[in-house]
């Protein structure tokens, strides 16, 4: 589910800095939801989820921020093969933890 907060974030931020309408914005998040819909598997997360998160972002060495730990965390407790990201810092964490990278 966090990664459903983690899109609705970027859209905000992105048009609080006039980055795209609100227009964009909105057609992003419908198509977003069709995903979700579709294609993706929201799962709940469990406390010992959250405390592996926070295993892996007191690692000082991967530079994870809270949200990225806790897709990788999530991805480690349903036995994930590969993780879906272009953020730089998660690839490479997500690498060293031997997933796949799945990018369309």
């Amino acid at each position: 589910m966090w990664c459903v907060t983690e899109f609705a974030s970027a859209l905000g931020i992105k048009q609080r800095t006039e980055q795209i309408t609100k227009s964009d914005a909105n057609s992003a998040w419908q198509r977003f939801e069709r995903l979700c819909a579709n294609d993706l598997q929201l799962l709940p997360v469990e406390p010992t989820t959250f405390h592996q998160a926070a295993t892996l972002t007191r690692d000082s060495d991967t530079a994870l921020r809270a949200g990225d730990s806790l897709h990788l965390a999530v991805a480690l407790g349903v036995k994930a093969k590969s993780i879906a990201t272009l953020d730089e810092v998660l690839a490479k964490n997500a690498k060293r933890l031997k997933f796949r990278l799945a990018i369309r």
